[in-house]
């Protein structure tokens, strides 16, 4: 027989945001993690009385891409012998040999786009009746009206990903979100008993409802990975730019994270697939992730340990602001350490970041590659100013990746010619990648122009001199 399905967001409509769905729609496994301000457990949508299994689809893998006849080589082939139309979309200073190159990556940015959506895994995020495939995230509520305009309001930086992101494969994956009353567990008295609410128990603080967050849920953090499968070089890179790549795509949508430590990164043990979870530190600062920052009553961030230099030593003023552009990017950078088996000197080393001199930065060497251990430390350096954009440097980890260093030292046009080879292998030879290494490569193309590219060869250029 078969089984029907239904999507968690069907629990929510328009008209009754969070309201239809509650805590009765699941059913709750073990305790995953807790911490000051949620508890995480493992959970499952539970199969009704009529035999409907509830089947979570996110509506964002759904592409209809029916009127796209052309395959992707007819289109790159058509496109790169057509040289008649590349004058009109490029810059006029480009040679003819530039303008050709800039309108057939252009091409491939496309097709790596369209070729993403329509080869997302649909089936990987399919819940079977049974499984523990969910993650609910408790929500700590002390001081928020038990109302759900008042919740949501004042726990909007944990929906940040559900409102202001669409799907991203190295993003916590958030399906819906609802308030219902909080849940008198049997872990509670024992880890997080102050959440409990006031009437329920007298040594508790919390108010009677709250937040709950439906994830997908993922087998272990960073640090459990490392420690239990104990990846290659490449395979630990891969990792890292995958955490590059998240930073990369909130830094596009005005979002930093302000809470990077290995526990907020979660892996998927079975494909090695990284994402970055835990938003309720995020600040959400259009257009230029500049918060000003009169009083010091405005909150920073969350780690105080991985908070880069300029947030720390940040001063309040009436003219004063806190530019979080490359804030991320220096916290991934002292994560690197532990990405390599390497105690982070930020976090379990006697570095602070207000007197460091970016000299007296560890080494990295020998489990990372020199050239690993200059990017990260050029990531590390103490003025923002001095460090390299996220793009430039998530650029510089990817062509690591899939170029050796005899390529990265080729001239332009010849680079060029080697990395359109690496373009069309990713798009049509997928059985000999990985799913991270194909989603990987697809994002890097997806997002290069000449001008990138050659930036990023250059920068490793210089950092090899």
């Amino acid at each position: 027989m078969n089984k029907k399905t239904i999507n968690v967001d069907q629990l929510n409509d328009d008209n009754e945001k969070y309201s239809r769905a509650s805590l009765d729609d699941f059913e709750l496994g073990r305790l995953l993690g807790y911490g000051c301000n949620a508890a995480v457990y493992e959970a499952r949508l539970r199969i009704s009385t009529d035999g409907i299994s509830r089947t979570i689809i996110p509506s964002e893998f759904i592409i209809n891409d029916e009127n796209s006849s052309e395959s992707d080589t007819e289109i790159l082939s058509r496109q790169s012998s057509n040289t008649s139309s590349i004058y009109e979309d490029v810059h006029d200073n480009l040679d003819d040999e530039e303008h050709l190159h800039e309108l057939t990556l252009k091409e491939v940015r496309y097709r790596a786009a369209t070729n993403m959506n329509t080869s997302s895994n649909i089936d990987s995020n399919l819940l079977p009746a049974g499984a523990f495939n969910l993650a609910i995230k408790i929500l700590f509520n002390y001081g928020t009206q038990s109302n759900t305009e008042a919740l949501a309001k004042a726990m909007d930086k944990e929906l940040l990903p559900l409102r202001k992101c669409s799907y991203h494969p190295n993003i916590v994956q958030m399906y819906s979100c609802f308030v219902d009353s909080f849940p008198l567990l049997n872990e509670a008295y024992v880890h997080y008993p102050m959440a409990i609410p006031t009437n329920i128990s007298p040594d508790g603080y919390g108010r009677n409802k709250t937040l709950f967050i439906v994830m997908r849920r993922y087998d272990l953090t960073l640090s459990e990975y490392i420690r239990l499968s104990k990846p290659t070089h490449h395979e630990r890179l891969l990792l890292f730019a995958q955490l590059l790549e998240a930073l990369l795509y909130l830094k596009r949508h005005s979002i930093v994270h302000r809470d990077l430590k290995s526990d907020n990164l979660l892996i998927c043990s079975s494909t090695g697939e990284l994402v970055l979870a835990d938003f309720g530190c995020a600040l959400y600062q259009p257009p230029n992730l500049k918060q000003p920052y009169t009083t010091d009553e405005i909150c920073k961030g969350g780690n105080l340990a991985l908070m880069a230099p300029e947030i720390v030593m940040c001063q309040p003023g009436p003219k004063s602001y806190l530019d979080y552009n490359k804030a991320d990017l220096w916290a991934s950078g002292t994560l690197c350490y532990e990405f390599f088996s390497l105690p982070n000197p930020f976090f379990h080393g006697s570095f602070r970041q207000e007197i460091y001199c970016d000299q007296q930065l560890p080494s990295l060497l020998p489990l990372a590659s020199p050239l690993i251990e200059r990017l990260v430390h050029s990531m590390l350096r103490k003025n923002p100013k001095e460090r390299p954009s996220v793009s430039c440097i998530s650029n510089c980890i990817q062509l690591c990746l899939w170029f050796n260093s005899t390529i990265l030292k080729m001239n332009k046009n010849d680079f060029y010619q080697a990395y359109m080879w690496t373009a069309l292998e990713t798009l049509f030879n997928k059985r000999t990648l990985s799913s991270v290494e194909l989603s990987l490569k697809k994002l890097f193309c997806q997002r290069q122009s000449s001008q990138s590219l050659y930036e990023a060869q250059s920068y490793l250029d210089q950092l090899t001199a």
